[in-house]
């Protein structure tokens, strides 16, 4: 009788050291890297038109003079808010990834914008913006912000 319970003993015990080594597996999708709250830290515009975030083109955001958050929710609502000089905006809108979770596509009322992820990690998002390019004429911008 003691050695069965010496058994189910062991057996109990490496059960319990099996199931509790085991990690979960942590999801590393654009999606979950991208939920969260995001600030605005420094921005950017590609003043010598060759698609290339360069550091002579970036400027890092005074929290004195601008500030600028994204929410991203995990069921696709967020939260745009905004501080200028003291004047405040807040917007919801509605976000999908597209094109292979490359781009977001947000929409807020009946205004519809796609932002092209340049890079994302679990603390910091870059967001290039070629909305206003036309031709051979590139007006890209640079956002990049990171994770509260």
């Amino acid at each position: 009788m003691k050695i069965q319970s010496k058994i189910i003993a062991g057996v109990l015990m490496v059960g319990i050291l099996s199931a509790s080594s085991c990690k979960k597996d942590e999801d590393n999708s654009v999606k979950a890297r991208l939920t969260g709250s995001w600030d605005l830290t420094q921005t950017g515009s590609d003043a010598n038109n060759n698609s290339i975030m360069e550091a002579t083109e970036v400027e890092s955001v005074s929290a004195d003079t601008a500030i600028m958050a994204f929410t991203f929710n995990g069921d696709g609502t967020g939260a745009l808010s905004t501080d200028f000089l003291g004047a405040s905006l807040s917007y919801d809108f509605s976000w999908t990834l597209i094109n292979n979770d490359e781009d977001i596509k947000i929409s807020v009322l009946t205004q519809q914008s796609t932002m092209h992820i340049q890079s994302l990690t679990s603390s910091e998002l870059v967001i290039k913006d070629t909305s206003g390019t036309t031709g051979t004429t590139s007006s890209a911008t640079w956002n990049v912000f990171k994770k509260k």
